[in-house]
């Protein structure tokens, strides 16, 4: 019972040593993802830098024209709709949570149980 637990070389040599590889292959790849994803990410970032930037210094009129895609322009104020269409629902489910409590409780009293009491429903033979 007090004896250390040897692995026999072989299965050191097969499992271990057949281990490392994977390793050093699955960081090498995590490496590689991470800095596709970084740059892929600072480009994002610098395609909205810009647009924040052309919104500034132009407002669309001859002389000052939007430097930016149509379709950018297009997909940025289409968020913005479904951001203030996002507010205004959460607004709408705050209002009728607050009406709901006080509804709760003049109607706590009278609640109904969420399944029908087998005791009442009539048994048929069929």
């Amino acid at each position: 019972h007090g004896r250390p637990v040897v692995f026999p070389k072989q299965w050191y040599q097969r499992r271990v040593r057949g281990a490392i590889p994977v390793l050093i292959a699955s960081i090498f790849a995590f490496a590689v993802a991470h800095t596709f994803f970084s740059v892929y990410e600072i480009g994002i970032d610098a395609i909205f830098i810009c647009f924040a930037e052309d919104e500034t210094k132009n407002d669309g009129t001859p002389g000052r024209e939007y430097y930016m895609s149509k379709n950018l322009m297009e997909w940025v104020d289409n968020s913005g709709e479904a951001i203030k269409n996002l507010r205004r629902k959460k607004k709408q489910q705050k209002a009728q949570a607050r009406v709901g409590k006080s509804n709760d409780v003049a109607s706590s009293k009278q609640t109904t149980p969420m399944y029908p009491d087998l005791n009442e429903m009539e048994m048929t033979d069929k």
